[in-house]
């Protein structure tokens, strides 16, 4: 006996076995944001290859990673999609070759000797 458990998804009996439990455990955890060493400790994996799978990009996760990274990415977005301008000049834009090392919070660092002013033209040949 199952228990009978309607889906909410489909509104079907669902079929219950210890694999599916262990996946959906899994994924839940996964949710939740525990990491794969986690995920693979507590379903008792020797390694972290196979509890990878429960580690994917799920469409409910976009928020929270997009909520993680879009503060460091969007000034790189904005040179990609407008051209981040020089305060001295309106037709150049930042280039970076480099990964800034100040831990400055605020990008690009106007001090900083990897975010520099190039000719707007100079950046399509690159």
């Amino acid at each position: 006996n199952n228990g009978n458990i309607i889906s909410n998804r489909t509104g079907s009996i669902l079929n219950i076995t210890p694999r599916r439990l262990r996946y959906t455990i899994a994924t839940m955890l996964a949710k939740d944001g525990h990491n794969v060493n986690t995920i693979a400790e507590l379903l008792d994996h020797s390694s972290t290859s196979s509890a990878g799978i429960y580690i994917k990009n799920h469409a409910d996760s976009v928020e929270r990673i997009d909520s993680a990274v879009s503060e460091q990415l969007s000034f790189v977005a904005d040179i990609f999609m407008n051209g981040i301008k020089s305060k001295k000049s309106s037709h150049f834009k930042f280039f970076s070759s480099s990964r800034c090392q100040s831990q400055n919070s605020g990008f690009p660092c106007n001090q900083c000797m990897f975010f520099i002013p190039i000719e707007c033209s100079e950046v399509n040949q690159l």
